[in-house]
């Protein structure tokens, strides 16, 4: 487990259909997913999730003054993941998964269906960040990827320098290392995310500030994978690792999710 309990895995897969030892492959598999404890917080205002389509819906809570009702969604709170300590986040859902278990074990299980968030408000021209087709993978060993179609919409940065569109296929947005599976005894699986201790030396070191990693427990550092951050425009990068100590940089973690249910797990 990479970081412990302090960077668990947003993400949740539940009701997936009990498999017999003959079949390999399952449908309406579910994914909840919160992005981290930061989007749920931000810097003016929470982050907006918005514009769901296909097989996925928006779960608003109550963070920074929202008057959502989901209660799908609740992950445990800082410090013992990334989300605020005084209300329930805004999360997106996934529905209709397919998933496939290969004669080696692996679990793969794929959606359709896209989302977006922004973490200014409308005003502010920021780039929207889309979040498309989700495929997550899991190994025997609790190792895994969680993987997205990703597009940035051409906008203006915080610097008020144009964003250009991005485009970028199959991107690896979340990463376990083996032995990030735990397993409840009803057969829910939690995947803990890396991203403590996780170094971001970024490609663009005039635009992109750099990594703080002196940060003491319970606060942490880390980062999202470093190839991500990388692709964003220079503005929200920070967004994805720590640039200095303290709850709001610790809530850049992913935080934990209410767990995968996979058949024969």
């Amino acid at each position: 487990m990479v970081g412990g309990a302090a960077a668990a895995l947003a993400v949740g897969l539940a009701a997936v259909p009990a498999a017999s030892a003959q079949e390999n492959t399952f449908d309406d598999a579910t994914m909840i997913w919160g992005v981290n404890g930061y989007a749920q917080q931000g810097i003016f205002a929470a982050w907006r999730f918005f514009d769901a389509q296909g097989d996925a819906e928006i779960l608003e809570g109550t963070t920074r003054g929202g008057t959502g009702t989901q209660t799908e969604y609740t992950p445990a709170q800082f410090p013992a993941t990334s989300m605020p300590n005084d209300a329930t986040p805004n999360a997106a859902k996934f529905t209709g998964g397919d998933g496939s278990r290969d004669a080696n074990g692996v679990v793969t299980i794929d959606w359709e269906g896209e989302f977006t968030v922004n973490a200014y408000p409308a005003s502010y021209g920021a780039p929207d960040e889309t979040f498309r087709d989700p495929s997550l993978t899991i190994n025997p060993d609790g190792s895994g990827t969680l993987v997205f179609d990703l597009h940035f919409a051409e906008a203006v940065g915080m610097d008020g320098e144009p964003t250009p569109e991005v485009d970028l296929p199959d991107t690896e947005l979340l990463t376990f290392s083996p032995g990030a599976m735990d397993v409840a005894e009803d057969g829910t699986i939690t995947l803990n995310a890396d991203f403590a201790n996780v170094e971001y030396n970024p490609a663009d070191t005039v635009n992109t500030q750099a990594q703080t990693r002196t940060c003491e427990s319970p606060q942490i550092w880390g980062a999202f994978p470093p190839e991500f951050i990388d692709a964003l425009h220079y503005s929200v990068r920070a967004h994805y690792y720590t640039t200095s100590c303290g709850i709001q940089q610790s809530s850049k973690a992913p935080p934990a999710g209410p767990g995968v249910r996979s058949p024969g797990a």
